[in-house]
């Protein structure tokens, strides 16, 4: 096949530069596709949690439970594809007019924040209480990991308090939430698991995130 000239160069000798100047990124995608390889040869949930936690609550592969080729499609097309629904007020992806009125823009307050921070507290200690008491012996393997947050969030809202600001009293969902989690870690530790998982590792970046705006204002 004869090469095409681009200028002083042809389409071979560019490609060949190109595929040089990226030898860091091919590398990085060959490691990627090893570690995945190694990660499917391990049962799913001791990659996260060791044998000796699962006496009372095992991995619940059952008989639809999604299969592996089947993760790529909902983990990274259909996102895609539900994203293209949202109008543009929802997400720079979406496709879809409106018919309401346009979403007003999030303006962070110091008063909007003491809420969230008070919430936040009351969710933190019910989880902290239950992961105490151990209702299952699973719960207990979570005791002194250093993600505890319902004494920092005490003093922070200390903090507020001595500037000068009122600190709310905990909201309805706020609660509901900590009752419902509650509930929950008595007879469902699989889904008890879910939500602790979720606070402590979402909401906890989401809450620095939101810090962040408020401290900007």
């Amino acid at each position: 096949m004869p090469d095409i000239q681009l200028g002083g160069q042809s389409l071979r000798s560019l490609g060949a530069k190109l595929a040089r100047f990226h030898m860091h990124d091919w590398a990085i995608l060959i490691l990627l596709a090893i570690v995945d390889g190694c990660l499917n040869l391990i049962e799913p949930f001791h990659r996260f949690v060791a044998q000796d936690m699962v006496t009372d609550f095992m991995y619940p592969l059952k008989k639809n439970t999604v299969l592996f080729w089947a993760v790529p499609i909902l983990a990274v097309l259909l996102p895609f594809s539900i994203m293209k629904l949202h109008t543009k007020d929802q997400a720079k992806e979406g496709e879809k007019e409106s018919k309401s009125p346009p979403v007003a823009k999030w303006e962070p307050s110091i008063e909007g924040y003491l809420r969230f921070l008070v919430d936040g507290k009351i969710v933190y200690d019910t989880l902290e209480t239950i992961i105490q008491k151990a209702a299952y012996p699973s719960y207990a393997e979570f005791r002194s990991t250093g993600l505890e947050r319902s004494e920092k969030l005490a003093k922070d809202l200390k903090w507020f308090k001595d500037q000068g600001h009122t600190i709310p009293e905990p909201s309805s969902p706020g609660v509901s939430y900590s009752q419902y989690l509650e509930e929950l870690s008595q007879k469902d530790p699989q889904a008890f698991i879910c939500h602790f998982y979720n606070i402590y590792f979402a909401h906890s970046a989401g809450g620095r995130m939101i810090g962040k705006k408020v401290m900007e204002q």
